[in-house]
């Protein structure tokens, strides 16, 4: 990372060293990553309490949502990948809605449950309020004319724990769930292809 030693030196406190790149920085690793810190933030509100709710919401519902998000488009890669198909490039979208779309037609052509009615719920819910992977992120928004308003302009309240146990169980089922079912599909894919190269 440049000439910046923060992110490549070791330090004498080894249980704090983070270690990054090369085969740790895959997907897997970023999904999971997001996931587990938005728990930790969690249960940092529950042990706090008071205003830590408040303080925490918009870095957990950020982090739970770009777990999700990552999860949803590598799903969409590999259930393509089994139907012969290109790959998505995702580099410009951040929009859950039409990312599920997506994945659903894909699952269609396959021998694979759909998603649990309780997950699509969240992961719609979760697109309506953060359509583009901006509003948790900042605090104001550009609207069509290019004005900018308030990301949540209305005082609302939200249950952190409730909506997080629903998004950590949307990713988990779309990570450890779905992504395992289609992963095992594509290893036996591979596999049955190396046997035929073999005769």
């Amino acid at each position: 990372m440049g000439g910046d030693r923060h992110f490549h030196s070791r330090t004498t406190c080894i249980h704090l060293d983070a270690h990054l790149g090369g085969w740790l920085s895959g997907e897997d690793r970023y999904t999971t990553a997001f996931a587990r810190a938005a728990d930790a933030l969690v249960r940092a509100a529950r042990s706090e309490g008071g205003s830590a709710p408040d303080a925490y919401f918009y870095p957990v519902c950020l982090l739970y949502r770009q777990a999700i998000e990552i999860a949803l488009k590598v799903n969409v890669r590999d259930a393509e990948t089994l139907l012969d198909r290109d790959p998505s490039d995702f580099s410009s979208t951040h929009d859950l809605a039409s990312i599920l779309a997506q994945l659903e037609e894909a699952l269609k052509e396959l021998p694979v449950d759909p998603l649990p009615a309780e997950v699509r719920r969240a992961l719609m819910e979760l697109a309506k309020v953060d359509p583009n992977g901006q509003r948790f992120r900042y605090a104001m928004r550009r609207r069509t004319d290019r004005s900018l308003a308030p990301s949540f302009p209305v005082t609302q309240h939200v249950n952190l724990d409730e909506l997080a146990a629903k998004l950590h169980d949307a990713h988990a089922l779309l990570w450890y769930g779905l992504g395992s079912v289609l992963g095992n599909m594509l290893d036996a894919r591979s596999e049955a292809l190396a046997q035929l190269r073999e005769r």
